[in-house]
């Protein structure tokens, strides 16, 4: 595993939902599925579909023609992506809430539209907060944004998750996202800290290596 930022964090934990890496039994997380388009957004069942356009927050897809994006049921939890011993091994200091509503950006409700799996970390010694929303993509889709993320557009940064495996990162409003696909996962992880996709990178290939 790549070395990684010992400060990635996240943002509101709830009292009931916090789970301390190494010493609590995580819990799954929900499973649902949905399609994303131009320009509105909604909250929709598979066959249904969610727009986006050019006034929205920079996105993998933003293209000069609306590419539909739509996904297949959600079949990954939290604890999965962020598993119990590849975090400990990452940073000992984070506690992992999984299946959290996303707090942060424009990009994890728009993953939310499509039927995601969300997950909160918290630094236990600073409370910074870094969410990480998860959404699987059909095969159309997935091509779509891989071919995306390897051609950043207005706004957005090129960095590397593995080698081979780019990633793109933009920050809106002080609030930085880091992209990138594992398979045919779209992996968005957010945080007010996150200043490029390079800090990103550490986390990303954990995540990365979980689900490949």
């Amino acid at each position: 595993m790549k070395p990684g930022n010992k400060n990635i964090v996240l943002k509101a934990l709830s009292a009931t939902g916090l789970i301390l890496v190494g010493s609590l039994v995580l819990t799954g997380c929900a499973n649902t599925s949905g399609s994303i388009a131009s320009p509105a957004v909604s909250k929709s069942k598979p066959t249904a579909s969610v727009s986006k356009s050019s006034s929205q927050a920079p996105s993998p897809s933003s293209t000069p023609s609306a590419f539909t994006l739509k996904s297949d049921p959600i079949d990954i939890t939290c604890e999965q992506a962020l598993s119990l011993q590849s975090l400990y091994d990452y940073d000992p200091n984070l506690a992992l809430t999984p299946n959290h509503k996303t707090i942060f950006g424009s990009i994890g409700a728009q993953q939310e539209s499509l039927g995601a799996v969300s997950c909160l970390l918290t630094n236990l010694s600073s409370q910074e907060e870094t969410q990480i929303v998860i959404t699987k993509l059909n095969d159309e889709s997935a091509k779509h944004e891989r071919s995306a993320f390897a051609e950043p557009t207005g706004g957005e940064t090129a960095f590397q998750v593995s080698s081979g495996l780019p990633g793109i990162f933009n920050a809106i409003d002080g609030v930085g996202t880091a992209q990138f696909m594992a398979r045919n996962y779209w992996v968005s992880i957010t945080s007010k800290s996150l200043t490029n996709g390079v800090q990103a990178s550490p986390l990303s290939y954990l995540i990365w290596n979980n689900i490949k």
